[in-house]
């Protein structure tokens, strides 16, 4: 059973569970299991939606509404195929069935020649979405509409001794945990690269006040090269605090991590590598997300926010700004960015002759003055001149 949904149903009184089974409105539901099929509505527009098989239960995937995941992020919009093709639209990639590199058997499939794996299919799936919400389709029946999904190849977890080096103080080479190799996923459906913590400059464009009083501010964001390898702004192997840290001078013997799927070759095809020690790729002040949840019920958002931050000048501690972040707005404009809080980022680890001092933050917070109706596109920390932003977890 899903860990969360365990939690609630055994912190749950019985009279409320019966409350619940025995309401007319609309009951959450979630799922969590193999991905055993992917049947689009149209076969000559894979973008109009799918129908998505999960624990057997078959459900909608909705092309507009249903936030589609991956343990990195949304799953991406625009893919460059090997050929130079650009396939739009998340629906459409994750229908995608070309196998991922050495993925081996989809295990919900008889071991035959045709049984490779088809992208996400044989993988992982979970899903969260309201037994009302619902679609009918003709000719197919009624489905229930996923609120979102969460999809991967599998999950396979390494945490023990290992070891890596660098050769350009980003990208991990030679690296093991537990002596299984592991390389990074190279698929842009579950990519390990991504635009990292605090390499973001938030650029303010307006000032103004909402109808329901509460100010907000219009950002938009840019991405600046790391600024000591120059190169853009991706860390692939990050330390507790969600900092990015150079491969090269991660002590052999240290206690490493690594997620993704375990390849038919032996190898541990990751999308997060953590360390517990390491030289930061980049000094400079900044905040971090490491995760970040949404819930708005009648009006009212609830925040969990934590993260961590690299302080300035090895300061006790730093004010990190975090802001709910419409998607209705442009980079020319800007996207309303809403106030949530602002949060004490307390020093953890004091600085040394290799890192400066580094911090951890979480907030926990309940608002009734972000007029957005549901749960925010994006999320930002501000720390200084940087930021980073993500996309949180609606529960």
């Amino acid at each position: 059973m899903n860990q969360t949904l365990k939690t609630v149903l055994l912190a749950t009184p019985v009279a409320s569970l019966l409350a619940i089974a025995t309401t007319a409105s609309a009951a959450p539901f979630s799922m969590e299991g193999p991905l055993r099929s992917l049947t689009p509505i149209d076969q000559t527009n894979l973008a109009a939606g799918v129908i998505m098989d999960c624990v057997g239960k078959k459900v909608f995937i909705n092309p507009t509404t249903t936030a589609i995941k991956t343990p990195v992020g949304l799953l991406p919009q625009n893919l460059q195929t090997a050929t130079g093709i650009t396939v739009t639209g998340t629906v459409a990639n994750l229908q995608d069935t070309t196998k991922f590199p050495n993925s081996g058997w989809n295990p919900v499939a008889p071991a035959t020649a045709a049984s490779q794996r088809a992208g996400f299919i044989g993988g992982t799936c979970i899903i969260t979405g309201e037994d009302t919400n619902t679609k009918t389709l003709a000719g197919l029946g009624t489905y229930p509409i996923a609120t979102s999904v969460l999809v991967e190849v599998a999950e396979n977890v390494l945490v023990g001794v290992g070891q890596m080096s660098s050769t350009d103080k980003v990208t991990p080479t030679n690296a093991s945990v537990l002596g299984v190799p592991v390389q990074l996923v190279p698929d842009q459906r579950m990519p390990t690269v991504k635009w990292r913590a605090g390499m973001y400059t938030p650029l303010l464009k307006t000032a103004a006040a909402t109808p329901s009083g509460a100010s907000y501010y219009a950002y938009s964001y840019s991405a600046q090269p790391n600024a000591v390898t120059g190169k853009p702004a991706v860390e692939y192997v990050r330390n507790a605090f969600g900092v990015g840290v150079d491969p090269s001078t991660i002590a052999q013997g240290d206690i490493l991590s690594a997620a993704g799927y375990l390849g038919d070759d032996g190898t541990l095809y990751a999308h997060t590598i953590e360390s517990t020690t390491g030289t930061l790729i980049d000094k400079t002040a900044r905040p971090t997300i490491q995760r970040a949840q949404c819930l708005a019920v009648a009006g009212t958002m609830s925040f969990t926010i934590r993260g961590g931050c690299v302080l300035p000048n090895n300061a006790a501690s730093a004010i990190v700004s975090l802001f709910a972040i419409s998607g209705s707005g442009n980079a020319t404009s800007g996207y309303p960015a809403y106030k949530i809080q602002d949060v004490a980022c307390t020093r953890k680890l004091v600085a040394d002759t290799q890192n400066p001092a580094l911090g951890q933050y979480v907030a926990a917070v309940k608002s009734t003055t972000i007029p957005l109706g549901a749960c925010p596109a994006s999320i930002a920390a501000h720390l200084g001149t940087k930021a980073d932003l993500v996309t949180p977890d609606v529960r």
